[in-house]
């Protein structure tokens, strides 16, 4: 039986694993948005700053709170799309010259004309990914639906903008399109069953995964343990101490029982038995030593 201490030291271990794990791929993900929101942020305060205004003069006109507008100049928020017509006027800008580009998407979606832009013209993924930080999501949901092809190394600066249940079809879309890259960057803003999915057409179609261990804490332990499963009869080298943290002890000890029967060696097989139950380590102990024998 898994000791108490073992059982209570890796649920520690997956708990640290998923927050930091979380943190790196939501990091980089949103890297480029943090970039092209603060780009806009100098933008405006450099316009405010041109005008003669304070924070709270812009505010007042804009009736929105001075935060934000702070929010704004330090790029940690953007403004709503229907604010954009009347803070370029404002400034005497063009909402181009504000946003330091041009996006036939933003100004129809600023001048309540979207319905009508997206029932004329189809998206591309990058005009998309640009204009995504300042439209509402209903919005950003009506414009996916008229980007011919979505692959998953688009989808990275759109997903969080969409619901779940949007990220998840896209995703299952550009796997049915032999869209596989790109996967760990998605994983965060998507489904663990649906993750869990694409990792097995994977599986079945022999691509290669890249660090299995890196997907396990988007998928919850059921679906991690039948990916690894899966994965393991395939013949999949993996680091099972990365793995162990996101499986039940009796998932594990069917992996480490299958590695055995494969003859591979596992690094760390001292600890990884003592998770599993005492009658499959015994049993895996047995077929280590027959296979010596």
């Amino acid at each position: 039986m898994r000791t108490m201490f073992a059982e209570r030291e890796m649920d520690m271990l997956n708990r640290i694993k998923q927050e930091m794990h979380f943190v790196k791929h939501t990091n980089e993900g949103e890297d480029n948005i943090m970039l092209e929101m603060q780009r806009v942020g100098q933008k405006i305060a450099e316009l405010r700053k041109a005008s003669n205004m304070t924070q709270m003069e812009l505010a007042d006109k804009m009736n929105i709170s001075f935060q934000a507008v702070s929010n704004w100049e330090r790029g940690a928020s953007m403004p709503d799309v229907f604010k954009l017509p009347e803070l370029a006027k404002l400034f005497h800008v063009t909402i181009d010259e504000l946003l330091g580009a041009k996006s036939d998407l933003i100004a129809n979606a600023a001048a309540d004309k979207m319905t009508d832009y997206l029932a004329n013209n189809q998206v591309t993924p990058q005009e998309l990914a640009q204009a995504a930080p300042v439209l509402k999501p209903a919005q950003v949901e009506a414009a996916v639906q008229k980007v011919p092809v979505m692959q998953l190394k688009d989808l990275e600066d759109i997903l969080p903008y969409v619901s779940k249940n949007m990220a998840n079809e896209l995703a299952k879309a550009a796997q049915n399109q032999g869209q596989f890259g790109y996967l760990e960057d998605i994983a965060p803003y998507i489904s663990g069953e649906v993750l869990g999915e694409i990792v097995l057409t994977m599986i079945d179609n022999e691509e290669a995964i890249g660090c299995l261990a890196d997907l396990m804490p988007y998928m919850g332990k059921e679906v991690a343990g039948q990916t690894v499963k899966r994965a393991a009869e395939a013949g999949i080298r993996m680091d099972l101490e990365d793995i162990a943290p996101y499986v039940s002890g009796e998932v594990l000890g069917e992996i480490i029982q299958i590695k055995v029967n494969q003859g591979q060696s596992i690094s760390g097989l001292g600890d990884l038995l003592a998770c599993v139950g005492k009658d499959t380590a015994d049993s895996i102990i047995r077929s280590l030593l027959g296979n010596r024998g």
